[in-house]
């Protein structure tokens, strides 16, 4: 992380935590290897290490990079999204690799010195081996049901291609049905409108359009109260004669039947009314610190400017 330039922070503490669930993996797969070889073939820890490494090297090699390929692409996103997943993708990834590293290296030499084979040697049991033992005659079963439904049909291309088109029928179905933006914006009962003039308008004919937007806006079903301010751009926090901002706050949730997203559609449609301006919709940013600087304007002024607000709906 130091090379990096990264620091201990909620997000690479989230990426750190998260790879404890992944990068023991690779691990587990070269000590139950170990275990199978010691198992079946009678052979000590170290000539089942030696054998395990030689079979499964290319196969660790292919998980760690396959995970890694999952969240090495994240640290190239530009904008908000990748300032603020690039310290977990690189956290992740960098932990990945390492534990692939680490099953390659450190886990045959533990196992070689700690595991002991003792299969086939007799065993006072106790009620844990006991369930232990039980646990595993089913899953036995289980695997050999398995292995039998996929001997039926791994050699039928037709239901190979049946699976197939219905998995990709249900990821387009998903894709249509959920939100694709990586950090999807979230319903938080308010909506902010831009309104931008032509150049050189007056702010009186700004304040007019603000009106204008605000009158539609009261009408629209699920919102409880508008406000419209000329003179300031809540986006690029700019300011100007030409620039307004209308803050709509919605009905709670219980009390609408339409979200954020059908009430904005529904703005933009009525908006089209309106000639001589150019108006758009958004939600919040779903970060805290980025709403409360766009809040902020509506807050506390840091410097003189003209507002003409008014609520309604209260």
């Amino acid at each position: 992380m130091q090379v990096f330039g990264l620091t201990i922070n909620l997000i690479t503490l989230f990426a750190l935590v998260l790879a404890i669930g992944i990068v023991v993996d690779n691990a587990i797969v070269v000590i139950e290897a170990v275990h199978a070889k010691m198992e079946e073939e009678h052979l000590s820890p170290y000539a089942a290490t030696v054998k395990v490494v030689h079979e499964i090297s290319g196969a660790i090699v292919a998980i760690t990079f396959v995970m890694a390929a999952v969240f090495i692409p994240v640290a190239f996103m530009t904008g908000p999204v990748g300032i603020f997943y690039r310290q977990f993708a690189i956290t992740m990834a960098t932990s990945i690799v390492l534990s692939g590293v680490v099953a390659l290296t450190l886990t045959p030499v533990l196992c070689a010195m700690i595991l002991k084979n003792n299969h086939g040697k007799p065993k006072k049991k106790n009620p844990i081996d006991l369930f232990i033992d039980g646990f595993n005659r089913v899953f036995g079963k289980l695997t050999v049901r398995y292995e039998k439904l996929l001997r039926a049909i791994v050699n039928r291309r037709v239901v190979t291609w049946v699976v197939l088109l219905a998995c990709c029928a249900g990821i387009f179905g998903i894709s249509k049905s959920l939100p694709s933006g990586f950090i999807p914006n979230e319903d938080q009962g308010m909506i902010y409108a831009i309104v931008q003039t032509p150049p050189g308008s007056t702010l009186e004919r700004t304040n007019e359009i603000s009106r204008k937007l605000q009158e539609i806006a009261e009408k629209v079903e699920g919102i409880r109260s508008v406000s419209a301010l000329a003179g300031y751009e809540v986006l690029t926090e700019g300011r100007g004669s030409n620039a307004g901002t209308c803050l709509i706050n919605l009905e709670e949730w219980s009390k609408r039947k339409h979200n954020v997203n059908e009430i904005i559609e529904e703005l933009e449609e009525k908006a089209k009314e309106i000639p001589g301006a150019t108006i758009e919709f958004f939600g919040p940013r779903p970060f805290r610190d980025m709403e409360q600087r766009v809040v902020s304007p509506f807050v506390c002024w840091t410097r003189p400017i003209t507002m003409i607000t008014r609520n309604s709906k209260r």
